[in-house]
């Protein structure tokens, strides 16, 4: 081989090389400071790849790290990262840094979402010296990949905290692609409410059914596994405490969406590692402010249980 051939072949090692490590450096940051509650805290703004990120760090840290997964937005909105903000400024007052994703796309993406989230994990725990546990939380569909990254990551995240979390991605294709047949009248009709709204949420149901239908290439009759894969109901093996908090009067995601996980669950013989508490007449994440107000408490206890089973899983004792 010749110096020109040993050249292009050592640039060519190179360029592999950095196309291997790119995905775990942010192409971009802005530094802010700013107070939440009383608690100084640094603001991290950029992007990963292509996701905007949000990262949080209080002055006073606990060393813990909460990490974020947005709802469905409708219209899309790339900001959607910023959408935890009240909340993140409580765990901040409370020690916890805190950091989200806007996952770099549209629709319902729980397979890009769970590849940005995780790369966001990895990079907070490298980049800024994360020294405890790390928790993670989402809403509505970033509840259904708050779970999936809790079952697939059980020994990078310590425990997750679902909102409200879709469980069930047939359920809620079939259900939102019924609907979604109707004109806006019976919308109207059906549900009680005006015929403006009745608009809005008929355009919700189609979107949502075309988007998942999209994430899965078909719909369950053609696509079974592909809508398995990720829905958390099928995903049960829980290693990790999980707690959801759920809204009694959720028109959103039914009850038995949630009783179907709880089935999963006890199945998969992990039923000591799931709690769901029910806020008494409240609604989905996205319209209810008692979802969020309900995260402190039930956070804290989400830490101590994963401190006082630290090295138990529902198949015997782990490495955690």
């Amino acid at each position: 081989m010749n110096r020109k051939s040993i050249v292009i072949v050592l640039a060519l090692a190179l360029l592999m090389m950095f196309a291997a490590v790119a995905p775990a450096f942010a192409c971009s940051r802005t530094i802010t400071h700013a107070n939440a509650y009383g608690m100084d805290y640094t603001q991290i703004t950029g992007t990963l790849r292509d996701a905007a990120y949000i990262i949080q760090i209080p002055k006073t840290w606990n060393g813990m790290l909460v990490v974020a997964c947005p709802w469905y937005q409708l219209p899309p909105d790339r900001t959607c990262h910023l959408q935890y903000q009240p909340l993140s400024e409580v765990l901040l007052s409370m020690g916890y840094a805190f950091a989200c994703s806007n996952y770099g796309a549209d629709g319902y993406p729980v397979k890009k979402g769970m590849i940005a989230i995780h790369q966001l994990t990895e990079y907070v725990i490298h980049n800024y010296h994360v020294r405890g546990k790390v928790f993670v939380l989402g809403g509505s569909m970033g509840g259904n990949i708050a779970l999936l990254l809790g079952e697939k990551y059980p020994h990078l995240y310590s425990g997750v905290l679902d909102l409200c979390g879709t469980k069930d991605l047939i359920d809620a294709y079939t259900n939102t692609a019924y609907f979604a047949t109707f004109t806006p009248l019976e919308i109207s009709e059906m549900f009680g409410i005006p015929l403006a709204d009745a608009e809005g949420l008929l355009y919700f149901f189609t979107s949502i059914s075309h988007d998942i239908m999209v994430e899965t290439r078909g719909p369950p009759e053609t696509k079974l596994k592909a809508y398995e894969r990720i829905s958390p109901t099928y995903n049960a093996h829980i290693q990790i405490p999980v707690i959801s908090i759920i809204g009694e009067m959720d028109a959103t995601l039914p009850m038995s969406q949630n009783d179907m996980y709880q089935t999963a669950i006890d199945a998969a013989g992990c039923s000591n590692l799931y709690k769901r508490y029910i806020v008494e007449d409240a609604d989905h994440v996205d319209v209810d402010p008692r979802i969020f107000a309900a995260v402190p408490e039930h956070l804290t206890e989400l830490v101590a249980w994963s401190n006082s089973l630290t090295h138990w899983h529902c198949h015997g004792w782990g490495h955690r």
